[in-house]
């Protein structure tokens, strides 16, 4: 592979540039880090059921075809599907989180 790949669609990609371009890598790794989570819904809420609204909980509210609002808790978790983990990444073996910028 000659330069900078177009796309990074492969382990190989990222550890390719992790090589030859180390200052672009941290960016990239952070953009794939912040693939991992998805929010997932854990129930509908009935009637005047508040829920949760914190770091790893929210509440999203939609209009169902009958025109009513439906409430559904959702929680913030792994996804199975995301693109770190389709790479071959995993949460313990890929880097630890990557640096906050600005601080």
């Amino acid at each position: 592979m000659n330069g900078y790949p177009k796309h990074l669609n492969t382990k190989a990609d990222y550890e390719y540039i992790e090589k030859h371009y180390p200052d672009e890598y941290e960016e990239e790794m952070r953009k794939l880090w912040n693939t991992k989570d998805n929010y997932f819904a854990v129930r509908t809420l009935g009637g005047n059921e508040i829920g949760i609204n914190d770091e790893r909980m929210k509440v999203v509210e939609s209009i169902a075809n009958d025109g009513t609002i439906e409430r559904v808790q959702m929680r913030l978790e792994q996804d199975p599907n995301s693109k770190m983990v389709r790479l071959g990444f995993s949460v313990n073996e890929n880097i630890s989180a990557p640096r906050e910028t600005g601080e």
